[in-house]
């Protein structure tokens, strides 16, 4: 079906250093969406003779809003200047698609 989908995302990194060896950053993202989906038919024929008989509703028109918070935060340790280590945990969303 024809449809139309708009997109917002708003999201903040903060990194803190708390030494020459230690850093850690948390992140904060907003994320919103408005699907509008068309009206879709599809025709009916007559089994016997093959002619349309009508256009069917294979969905009707619809709307819908999602909204969504994710979240992050990281630690990096500087073992060497040419290494180091770090670990990261984050939220995640997806939006549905259409078919969905």
């Amino acid at each position: 079906p024809g449809f139309s989908q708009n997109n917002l995302g708003i999201f903040a990194v903060q990194k803190f250093r708390y030494s020459e060896r230690l850093s850690v950053n948390g992140g904060l993202r907003w994320d919103i969406a408005a699907m509008n989906v068309n009206e879709a038919k599809r025709p009916v024929y007559d089994v016997g003779s093959g002619t349309l008989l009508r256009q069917g509703v294979r969905n009707g028109a619809f709307s819908r809003a999602f909204q969504n918070i994710s979240l992050a935060a990281g630690v990096a340790y500087f073992l060497h200047p040419a290494l180091h280590l770090k670990v990261n945990l984050s939220r995640d969303f997806r939006f549905p698609t259409v078919q969905e």
